[in-house]
């Protein structure tokens, strides 16, 4: 009893130290020119990080989990240190923090969540794939709607279970499947670091599938493996895709719990209903519940569909054939084309393969190194890895865990056609990627360095953690919409040249920037107006972006960005600039309203709205 206190007391102490580092290196503002080394990849980061993990892995019981531990919180925390030191931006995210196109409809779709409203079409992604902006509106519950505590805690979420899934790994395979592993997986998940996209919870709630899966088949445990299948929907219905995964799933639980039988078809038959009844409750049902009538979830998988049907041509091919976005209307066309010309559908289906396989920006093993013979080397390395994987796979197809991954792998492969990467590169396959990495893992020699880990299963708490992932994903979005009322705002009386707004100022919503002839505030997101001009890779291409470096550069003093939805007009999401004394004595969580000039821009319908804020009145 006393051993597993202390066993117990030891790893909370563990995870202290974690958050500690995290924590700690988040607030020491480290200079991004350090920190840019681990934010992008490399081979030499590559190989630091393969060397790192291979020794701290040798390393046996509570030591070595405490310097695993450590090792990941200080990589994830200096990639996300380097998004808000440099202020980077892109056509993704504004100054490091701000979420821009697709990550600015899903946090818009988090605050309409808490301002009571349901998603409409205006909301775009968010209304499309609901699930994501109900998390999000969840963590900022959680932090009293900081935007930057909600992305801090995503970013360590993410590192957290990449290490509890490489220790899985660990514990069977050894310590260098387990350090190629989490390497692979860090590096993957480096351009989702700071950013509000779905594949971040995908690729946690992937994670934690893959863990709760791999539990199940060492214990042959069917009720905890439903459950899995469940986490696994959930990771996948957030960032749709590779559906093939569950029915490779269900044969192979069929075979590994068939127990004295051939095949058990009552274990199949279950993890096929669940996984129907999972599919239509996270998706239909949730979306029913939080999106406004007419929207369509998965809508885009049309476009997808469509373009594949003409030959491999990308789903914007079905937005200029057809003039419209209607989901329905191109799939229906879609069908009518594959009536007529079948081997169209072969040639789309050629190309993804190829695009997935073959070096490439959309290429599963891209690395996007400066130098091609490095980024076609290291391609040929995986490759080979993944040859060798499928060797071994099929020579120990009888071991639960080498069958689960075969499975898992063929799953994936089968669903390339339908998340061609000409679409979305390897994105698309965030919430599986874990299990494909585990299975390229398993090419390297494996010695299982201790017969019993340190870290027990029910210590993690894995299925504990996955099932308040799951009702924060679920519940509160739904509650929200029914015990909230959109807040009554009294329009301000502007000049006809002005646009009446009102919002909600919340904390660490905002990027302050300075001029270089000042100091910087004690506030994370402060940076300097050069850096943020400098570190703009977009200001050449998007006049968005060029003219919120405009602003900054002709305004006097320092100045705010920020998003917030306009409680005046609908509740639509727009970007603001403003002075910041302005913001700089309004208390959080208060709702302030005035005049603004709207900012002539190009219009685009993907694009959202700038204002320049003229006059600031509190309640």
């Amino acid at each position: 009893m006393k051993s597993d206190t202390n066993s117990n007391r030891n790893f909370f102490l563990s995870l202290l130290i974690g958050l500690a580092l995290f924590l700690f290196i988040l607030f020491l503002s480290i200079p991004y020119s350090f920190t840019e080394f681990f934010a992008t990849y490399s081979p030499a980061l590559f190989l630091l990080v393969f060397v790192l993990y291979a020794l701290v892995f040798r390393i046996k019981g509570y030591l070595g989990w405490v310097l695993g531990l450590s090792l990941t919180a200080i990589l994830f925390a200096l990639a996300l240190s380097y998004m808000w030191t440099s202020g980077y931006s892109d056509n993704k995210i504004i100054g490091g923090l701000l979420p821009y196109k697709d990550a600015y409809y899903y946090y818009n779709g988090a605050r309409l969540f808490l301002d009571g409203r349901l998603l409409p079409e205006y909301s775009v992604q968010a209304a499309g794939r609901p699930l994501f902006p109900g998390f999000l509106a969840s963590l900022l519950i959680l932090t009293g709607k900081n935007l930057q505590a909600s992305i801090a805690i995503l970013v360590g979420l993410l590192g957290f279970t990449s290490y509890l899934s490489a220790q899985k790994i660990r514990s069977v395979f050894g310590s260098l499947p387990a350090a190629l592993y989490i390497t692979l997986s860090f590096l993957y998940a480096q351009s989702q670091i700071g950013f509000l996209h779905t594949e971040i919870l995908g690729l946690i709630l992937g994670n934690l599938g893959l863990i709760l899966i791999w539990q199940s088949a060492e214990k042959k445990n069917l009720p905890k493996l439903l459950f899995a299948i469940f986490v696994l929907m959930l990771a996948i219905s957030a960032r749709a895709g590779a559906f093939f995964v569950f029915p490779m799933l269900a044969l192979w639980v069929g075979w590994v719990f068939r127990g004295e039988k051939r095949f058990s078809w009552r274990s199949f038959g279950l993890v096929l209903l669940v996984t129907i009844v999972s599919y239509f409750s996270v998706n239909t049902l949730y979306a029913r519940l939080t999106v406004e009538p007419g929207n369509h979830n998965f809508g885009n998988f049309a476009y997808t569909i469509y373009g594949q049907i003409h030959g491999g041509t990308g789903w914007n091919r079905a937005i200029r054939d057809m003039g419209t976005r209607d989901p329905e209307i191109i799939m229906d066309a879609a069908i009518e084309f594959f009536k007529a010309h079948p081997l169209s559908l072969l040639i789309g289906t050629a190309k993804a393969y190829r695009d997935f396989f073959l070096p490439g920006d959309s290429g599963i093993f891209s690395f996007y190194d400066s130098n091609k013979w490095i980024d076609n080397a290291l391609w040929g390395i995986n490759l080979i890895l993944l040859l060798f994987a499928l060797k071994r796979a099929i020579k120990n197809i009888k071991k639960p865990i080498t069958s689960l991954l075969l499975a898992s792998f063929i799953g994936i492969f089968l669903s390339i056609p339908f998340l061609p990467p000409i679409d979305g590169g390897k994105r698309f396959y965030a919430s599986t990627m874990p299990l494909f990495f585990a299975f390229i893992a398993i090419a390297l020699p494996s010695i299982a360095e201790e017969k019993k880990a340190w870290i027990l299963d029910k210590k993690t708490g894995v299925a504990l953690l996955s099932g308040l992932l799951a009702l924060m994903t679920l519940v509160p979005a739904p509650i929200l919409l029914r015990l909230s009322t959109p807040p009554e705002i009294e329009q301000p009386s502007c000049p006809a040249d002005q646009v009446p707004y009102a919002l909600r100022v919340d904390p660490n919503f905002s990027i302050n920037l300075v001029s270089s002839q000042e100091r910087l505030g004690n506030e994370l997101s402060s940076l300097y107006i050069d850096d943020f001009a400098k570190n703009g890779t977009q200001r050449s291409v998007d006049p968005f972006f060029a003219e919120m470096v405009k602003q900054t550069e002709i305004q006097e003093g320092r100045t705010r960005i920020f998003t917030a939805n306009n409680l005046v007009i609908n509740g639509r999401f727009h970007f603001f600039v403003s002075p910041a004394e302005l913001l700089e004595k309004v208390p959080p969580r208060t709702v302030v309203s005035g005049c603004a000039t709207e900012l002539v821009l190009i219009k685009m319908k993907s694009r959202p709205t700038l204002y320049l804020i003229e006059s600031m009145t509190l309640p």
